[in-house]
């Protein structure tokens, strides 16, 4: 992904852990270049396409994605253009299922002081929360090599007495997963559309066919008779929903592997550490919710295990009631028999003699 704040966000990693938690994928990496360093791939990746569309004579939406098929078709991912009319309250669906508090999701992200995790690895774990296993790692790959430009990037040990006497030091930064969770629960409910309550359909089709845009001639004529169907489509499709809220039609369907071709560089860079560098633990920055649900189970198994020796002993015990009434029985019985042998015991009568 690109780095900007709207794809590195809680939505999107809810998302990313939501695909993993209902099975749609048993494993989903979450990678994202450093600061400074997209321009080497995502940007360009966004600067080909702009250079072609502004290039060429688009008349309709068709138009547009034949332009961006003929783009990307010597691209190794598998590309897909889907029209997008509105789209899902994700944040509403989500709120539920995230940490509170103290246990919210935080400390992944960049910001003035530091730098942020450039990897996410989320595995299908039932006992983990919402059955998700979610790893963060500082960087992509294990060892990531950098170069100390100031005496705060290495560690108090190594620091010269003097700042003065500091020189610029190759490190090997560890990258180490530290384990989080993103969804506390399973998530429920239904994503619903967001969509502008009154939006204006007829403003949309006077700059459509605006003559800067389409001239009134016979050139255009075709591309100027699809625009008042299309809009007429969509306005539909507005105002009659499908039933039952949103039904995923817009997702891609089967889910494409890619090829390892596009995976290997993501897994090979910088993975080669420098031996003569100084190796540094980055500090651990990750807080969620994970200590305090795995806590929380800690002490659900541990009063399951105390509730399963109470009614173990409980049952030893019924046993022994059981085996000292039945002995109380026997003795009781003994006592009856024995006393229908027995003559009857002569009673007192009350009160003194007669006068």
């Amino acid at each position: 992904l690109d780095g900007a704040s709207v794809n590195m966000s809680e939505n999107m990693l809810a998302f990313t852990s939501h695909l993993v938690s209902t099975r749609v994928a048993e494993k989903a990496l979450f990678v994202r270049n450093p600061k400074g360093a997209t321009h080497e791939d995502v940007d360009q990746l966004f600067q080909a396409p702009k250079r072609r569309l502004e290039r060429a004579d688009i008349r309709t939406l068709q138009d547009a994605k034949h332009v961006l098929s003929d783009t990307f078709q010597n691209y190794p991912l598998h590309v897909i253009i889907k029209e997008v009319d509105y789209v899902g309250d994700y944040e509403k669906l989500y709120k539920p299922h995230l940490g509170k508090g103290a246990g919210k999701l935080k400390g992944y992200g960049y910001s003035p002081e530091k730098k942020g995790y450039h990897k996410v690895e989320m595995t299908a774990d039932d006992s983990c929360p919402a059955g998700v296993k979610v790893e963060f790692y500082k960087y992509q790959s294990p060892v990531f090599t950098d170069i100390a430009v100031s005496i705060e990037q290495l560690p108090p040990h190594l620091r010269p007495a003097d700042a003065a006497d500091f020189i610029p030091t190759p490190i090997n930064i560890m990258s180490t997963a530290e384990e989080a969770c993103v969804l506390t629960s399973f998530v429920t409910g239904t994503l619903e559309p967001i969509k502008p309550t009154n939006f204006d359909f007829a403003k949309l089709l006077k700059k459509a066919l605006h003559r800067n845009c389409l001239p009134n001639n016979a050139d255009y004529a075709d591309a100027r008779a699809w625009w008042p169907k299309w809009v007429e489509l969509k306005k539909h499709q507005y105002f009659h929903p499908l039933p039952g809220g949103y039904d995923g039609s817009s997702l891609p369907g089967t889910l494409v592997a890619i090829p390892q071709s596009a995976l290997g560089g993501a897994q090979t860079h910088g993975a080669a550490a420098d031996p003569t560098a100084v190796n540094i633990t980055p500090p651990r920055l990750i807080v969620s919710s994970l200590a305090e649900l795995q806590e929380r189970e800690a002490n659900r198994a541990a009063e399951l295990v105390q509730l399963r020796r109470d009614k173990t002993a409980l049952l030893a015990e019924t046993v022994k009631l059981g085996t000292r009434v039945s002995e109380l029985e026997q003795q009781l019985s003994q006592l009856r028999v024995a006393g229908g042998a027995m003559p009857s015991p002569i009673r007192k009568k009350r009160g003194g003699p007669r006068k």
